[in-house]
């Protein structure tokens, strides 16, 4: 059952009856067309169109009235990508998946903003919505919005200040060869975290060591990537491991490998790919200010 509300004042839905299923009826959508990008916020609050996909106990829409999402939306904003990378992304990490991308209300406007409707074999529940969406976001490997978890989050139709026909443009839908079983889903994210929280066997030898080394720079340097770090730290740390690498000489190409290799093995959980790559970009293009300024 598809669920709408004009605007976003206000917790009550209209259901709305059809035969299509939720995602066809995304999927086919009408566009709303508005031409007053200076009313923006009064659009968004009074005349924009809000969904929620899936199941209500009364039209009253919180958290413990909405009982199952029959479909998964994910929203991407801010990503440093245009509209054909962050479109090509989506067919090389999920191809084989059906779903419909399409810019939200603040496209263009705030930079590249996009929500992704992906299709299920079945409904989902409050319980199973967090393991879902970090499965598949994992697989798409971009951050994403985080209030996309939130159970009871209506998002916004299509919705556009430019021609419908530019707008249409600008959408993906991807048929694909299936879609997200969700079992099956939830079993791969269940063992990706209990892979990666599993702590290794101690294989450490007992030492004896009755000398001291001398501890060059280098040493100190990699004994510290050993050091745990909590999720809060992740981004600072890895900015601060990319310019100390910078520094020591190392070449970009080295750089961006290593950067890897420390957020896979000694950042959990690691940060997603485009958020390293975003990170590598900024202190690559400040180094080379940097030795362009010392020429």
């Amino acid at each position: 059952m598809l669920y709408m509300k004009k605007g976003i004042r206000g917790n009550q839905m209209q259901a709305i009856e059809s035969e299509l299923g939720d995602f066809e009826l995304l999927r086919t959508a009408k566009v709303t067309q508005f031409k007053n990008v200076e009313e923006l916020e009064k659009i968004k609050f009074d005349e924009a169109y809000y969904f929620i996909a899936g199941e209500m106990k009364s039209l009253t829409r919180n958290n413990e009235n909405v009982i199952r999402r029959s479909v998964l939306a994910l929203d991407y904003d801010g990503l440093n990508l245009s509209e054909e990378e962050f479109k090509q992304h989506l067919l090389n990490k999920i191809k084989p998946l059906e779903f419909y991308a399409y810019p939200t209300i603040r496209h263009q406007l705030m930079g590249l903003r996009y929500r992704v409707i992906l299709k299920l074999d079945r409904p989902y529940t409050k319980e199973e919505s967090e393991p879902l969406t970090h499965y598949i976001t994992r697989l798409i490997g971009l951050k994403y919005d985080e209030s996309s978890k939130v159970f009871s989050q209506m998002q916004g139709l299509p919705t556009t200040f430019e021609e419908i026909s530019v707008y249409e443009q600008r959408t993906l839908y991807n048929e694909g060869i299936g879609v997200i079983e969700v079992d099956r889903a939830i079993q791969k994210q269940k063992e990706w975290k209990e892979n990666h929280q599993q702590q290794k066997p101690t294989r450490k030898p007992v030492l004896t060591v009755n000398y001291q080394r001398k501890r060059t720079f280098t040493a100190q340097y990699m004994e510290s990537l050993l050091e745990s770090i909590s999720e809060g730290e992740r981004n600072q740390y890895l900015t601060s491991v990319t310019g100390k690498l910078f520094s020591l000489g190392m070449q970009a190409e080295a750089v961006y490998e290593w950067i890897h290799i420390v957020n896979d093995n000694f950042i959990h959980p690691p940060l997603f790919e485009d958020e390293v790559n975003t990170l590598f970009g900024s202190i690559l293009k400040s180094d080379q200010i940097k030795q362009k300024g010392g020429n």
